[in-house]
């Protein structure tokens, strides 16, 4: 019988969970510690059986279903878990597979569960938005694994880089014919496309970007390593790469990608702003002028 701890890993296909177990099984001291059993709905897809070639433990697991989790994270030491937002689109329904988890995790034992959370937005809003649901949903399981007393490490990660890159939208016209976003015609050389970030959000505000394919797993490596025990009160990490306003993410776009990308002016009674972007999925974030 191996002496190894199990680490278990929700959502090992995906993004999250895919680096996660990447990240140990790099790193040769975590490999020698732990064991991994990667958690999927498909045990068969390839993805999955590749995590088999290189030694990984592959689960079907359902989070809807306690039983499958038991199974899943019986004689387990430690658990990362996630769940996917663009799978269901519900909020009740994720929130009840967070605590599905959660219970589990505490009938079996873990010693560390690891979950990966977001703000409260209506919370810390005071209700003046409401519909960020796949940040609320989160926050409200990890409130509810702080209620359970479970030994726990919550990861809230930062802005995704493809988020940016998905926002930018051309601009009917050309350097000869100038719009409101590139009123001069030496704004965008004939060379270049040019494209707007609408955001609803002042160009000075700092996002939090993360990496979510290559940085996830060395946070929760960095977790792992920490030797508080028991984890009570249970530990926030706030995970970046670093912060970036929009103008600069703008500039890096248009440096890199040779095209020429602006931060229209923020107007909020807009009503492609508004009815575009109502209640956007950005919690509040330090701005500088």
């Amino acid at each position: 019988m191996s002496s190894k701890k199990i680490l278990v890993v929700f959502g090992a296909t995906g993004n999250q969970g895919g680096s996660v177990i990447d990240a140990m099984l790099k790193d040769p001291a975590m490999a020698k510690e732990y064991s991994l059993r990667a958690v999927t709905r498909d045990p068969t897809k390839p993805t999955a059986v590749a995590l088999t070639e290189r030694g990984v433990a592959v689960f079907k697991g359902n989070l809807d279903n306690k039983e499958s989790l038991r199974a899943v994270m019986k004689d387990a030491y430690a658990c990362f878990a996630v769940t996917n937002w663009q799978e269901i689109m519900d909020k009740e329904r994720e929130i009840q597979q967070g605590k599905n988890i959660a219970d589990i995790a505490k009938e079996s034992n873990i010693k560390h569960l690891i979950w990966s959370s977001l703000p409260h937005v209506s919370k810390i809003t005071n209700n003046e938005i409401t519909k960020v649901l796949h940040f609320d949903s989160k926050a409200i399981v990890e409130n509810y694994i702080r209620e359970q007393n479970i030994p726990a490490t919550f990861l809230h990660l930062g802005v995704f880089p493809t988020m940016t890159i998905q926002s930018i939208m051309p601009v009917p016209g050309t350097a000869e014919t100038p719009t409101p976003q590139f009123p001069n015609k030496s704004d965008t050389p004939p060379s270049k496309k040019a494209y707007v970030m609408p955001l609803p959000i002042p160009a000075t505000t700092r996002l939090p970007i993360f990496l979510v394919n290559s940085s996830t797993g060395s946070y929760v490596k960095a977790a792992l390593s920490n030797t508080k025990f028991p984890i009570t009160p249970p530990t926030v990490i706030a995970c970046g790469e670093g912060n970036y306003s929009l103008s600069e993410i703008a500039a890096i776009l248009s440096e890199e990608g040779d095209i020429n990308v602006r931060n229209p002016p923020l107007l909020p009674q807009h009503p492609t702003i508004s009815s575009q972007f109502p209640n956007f999925h950005f919690f509040p974030v330090e701005t500088h002028n």
